[in-house]
């Protein structure tokens, strides 16, 4: 149990003394002043240092990259101010005492200033400046003052935005206290350019003509404007075997197709290659010699690409490799990143070989001209790839919408294309012809109620010429160029006109469509019917297809009134006019009707023989003051007044009273033809018997 005790006592111990042992063993970074990398890009000059260092050798691995500092088990010192960014571990090793035999210490970081940029809209369409780029930090070391400067702008505080930024490469620096940390570039991604070609057609006297524009490609076209690159000699150096395999199309340029002739420069631009934004592509090429022994010197040589299409290769980036100067001949291969934000379209990619012994300033700048004493330039085309944002929408200059304008005159049109993203292009066509499309326009069709005269014609053309117009008969003058009607159509008619262009001979037509509105029908109607008697009202009213009726003389539709009627014996005579209008059409139709009103009739009666002698047959005669179709005669012989007819109404104006026998009284009354008035009786007429006395004859 004693021992036992002592064992647990003995190994409790052990463990307080190792503890206490490796806690003086550790590795402790000073994180308290470690210096951090205040400039973007800014090359390894982060620095730490270890507090405590119980060791001899220090490897410092930055195991974002991987990168070891003095390598494995190295000595890699207890300071360091060549670090670049990214999280380190310290790892110690061979201990002072008895430290274990290898420590880590514990992550720290080492940080780079970043910016960051945002970009609204996120791209921009060719030659449109409409982008605003926000700049702010992203990694802003702690107690440092970040400003910033935009191109060639003023140097302003973060963050900032940069408004009305066109597409491209820019270049910016960013100051760390007023430090500057270097130019940099940065894009701003830009669409595609359109590229477009018109082809016409020319007018004639019988058909327009048309132009049609079509989309070429995407991207700008090739420069001719780069500077000139050559050496002074063309003794030793050239570039051969150049391959560049792109999207399509690829460079593969064989070994010095001019055998040992000497070259200072080479236009390879026929030969083309295409690359894609964001992809990586790798070019190979050899520097040689063209010396008749094959002595080769001591070449360096770069590769520049025009990215932003500016015509030259001043621009960040546009240097995409150098090589280091090396004895020719010799291999070369690279890999390069086309920019996100290249500008699509033919750019130029140039590479230059110089003899770099001869001057230790030979750098093979793009545009040396005549300063190395040897070496070669060759200049080839890069296709920067770029697509058409469909659909794509066009507008020309006269108003049409599609690919293919028709109908056209002779004459230029411009015509823009935009494509789904809002971007334009624009090309101009060029109609030709020796004729005009001549054209005429006609007034607008009427509608005109039948028996209306239409509405003048007019006509007009943008040309000088003479009008005639067709059918010629309803016009006052058909050869004017506005005509007026003197006639009107009674039915449907096309009235066409002809224009004759006064240079060219061509003639244009347009119509005029006349179209005849039927009248309603309208009918007049009288109640009661005509002739009526004088002292009666009567009712006019329309009937028809019209929607309402108007009457002259101040009648109203369907209104009962007293109609005028004669002062004397005589009958009244009125006629009455109806005009039904259709009130859809706005058209109207006439009818008419006459009512007579017929005075009430007087009567008088005559008696032949008057007077008469005894047994005469009397002729009685009834005479109307208008005419009459009835009559009744009466004959009192002191007994009452008697009919002379059964029945009573005859339509004999004369009859016979027969063997009068005594003085006898006579009456008639007349009745009109319609049996509406009747005349009082007329004046009695008494004829008296004639009678002789006994008469003596004396003779002389």
């Amino acid at each position: 149990m004693v021992l036992q005790r002592f064992y647990k006592l003995f190994f409790l111990f052990s463990i307080i003394v190792s503890n206490g042992l490796f806690s003086q063993c550790s590795v402790t970074v000073d994180t308290a002043n470690i210096q951090h990398i205040i400039c973007p890009n800014g090359g390894s000059v982060g620095t730490a240092q270890i507090l405590q260092a119980p060791y001899v050798n220090f490897s410092w691995l930055n195991t974002s990259n991987g990168q070891y500092y003095n390598g494995v088990g190295g000595n890699g010192g207890t300071y360091r101010n060549d670090l670049d960014a990214g999280l380190y571990v310290i790892i110690a090793s061979n201990p002072y005492g008895n430290c274990p035999g290898v420590n880590y210490s514990d992550t720290f970081e080492i940080l780079e200033a970043q910016p960051d940029f945002q970009f609204n809209p996120t791209q921009s369409c060719p030659n449109t400046c409409n982008v605003s780029v926000s700049v702010s930090m992203s990694v802003a070391i702690s107690n440092i003052n970040y400003t910033f400067q935009f191109d060639n702008s003023n140097i302003v505080s973060l963050p900032f935005i940069f408004n009305n930024q066109c597409g491209g490469l820019h270049n910016y620096q960013v100051f760390a206290d007023g430090l500057g940390c270097g130019i940099e570039n940065i894009g701003v991604s830009q669409f595609a350019q359109m590229n477009l070609a018109t082809t016409t057609t020319p007018a004639n006297c019988t058909q327009g003509g048309s132009a049609t524009v079509n989309i070429t490609g995407v991207g700008a076209s090739s420069l001719s404007s780069y500077c000139d690159s050559e050496p002074q000699y063309s003794g030793y150096s050239t570039i051969d075997n150049v391959v560049l395999l792109g999207d399509n199309f690829s460079i593969n340029n064989p070994s010095n197709l001019s055998g040992l002739n000497c070259s200072k420069y080479t236009d390879f631009t026929n030969l083309i290659a295409d690359v894609s934004p964001g992809n990586i592509y790798s070019i190979d090429y050899d520097l040689g010699t063209c010396h008749p022994l094959g002595f080769g010197l001591n070449d360096i040589s770069s590769v520049y690409v025009d990215w932003n299409l500016d015509g030259d290769f001043y621009d960040n980036n546009e240097l995409i490799w150098t090589s280091t100067p090396t004895i020719s001949p010799s291999s070369h291969t690279f890999s390069f990143t086309v920019p996100i934000n290249a500008i699509p379209g033919q750019s130029r990619l140039r590479i230059v070989s110089q003899y770099y012994v001869a001057s230790q300033n030979n750098q093979a700048n793009a545009c040396d001209n005549n300063l190395a004493y040897y070496g070669e330039t060759e200049d080839y085309t890069l296709q920067v790839n770029g697509a058409v944002a469909t659909p794509v929408t066009y507008l020309w200059s006269d108003g049409q919408t599609n690919q293919t304008a028709s109908n056209l005159t002779a004459g230029t049109y411009t015509v823009t294309i935009t494509d789904a993203n809002g971007c334009t292009a624009t090309d101009t066509a060029v109609v030709s012809g020796t004729g005009s499309n001549i054209t005429v326009t006609a007034s607008v069709d009427q509608n005109v109620c039948s028996g209306d005269l239409p509405n003048q014609l007019s006509s007009n053309s943008n040309f000088s010429g003479t009008y005639s117009w067709s059918p010629s008969s309803f016009f006052v003058n058909p050869n004017v160029q506005n005509p007026i009607f003197s006639i009107s159509p009674n039915t449907n008619t096309i009235f066409t006109v002809t224009f004759t262009d006064n240079a060219t001979g061509c003639i244009a037509t347009d119509d005029v469509e006349i179209n005849i509105i039927p009248s309603p029908i309208v009918v007049a109607n009288v109640s009661p019917i005509s002739p009526v008697c004088a002292g009666i009202n009567i009712t006019l009213s329309g009937s028809g297809t019209a929607t309402n009726y108007t009457w002259n003389n101040n009648v109203i539709d369907g209104n009962s009134f007293l109609p005028p009627q004669s002062s004397n014996a005589n009958s009244q005579s009125t006629t009455y006019v109806v005009t039904g209008t259709d009130n859809s059409t706005g058209c109207t139709g006439n009818d008419n009707i006459t009512v007579v009103v017929n005075p009430i009739p007087s009567a008088i009666i005559s008696a032949n023989p008057n007077p008469a002698c005894l047994g005469d047959d009397i002729t009685l005669t009834g005479i109307s003051s208008i005419a009459v179709n009835e009559y009744r005669f009466m004959y009192n012989d002191g007994s009452g007044w008697t009919n002379l007819n059964t029945p009573a109404w005859s339509a004999n104006n004369s009859i016979t009273y027969n063997s009068i026998t005594q003085s006898t009284s006579f009456r008639v009354r007349v009745r009109e033809f319609n049996g509406c008035s009747v005349s009082s009786w007329s004046p009695i007429l008494t004829v008296p018997i004639v009678t002789f006395s006994n008469l003596s004859i004396w003779h002389n």
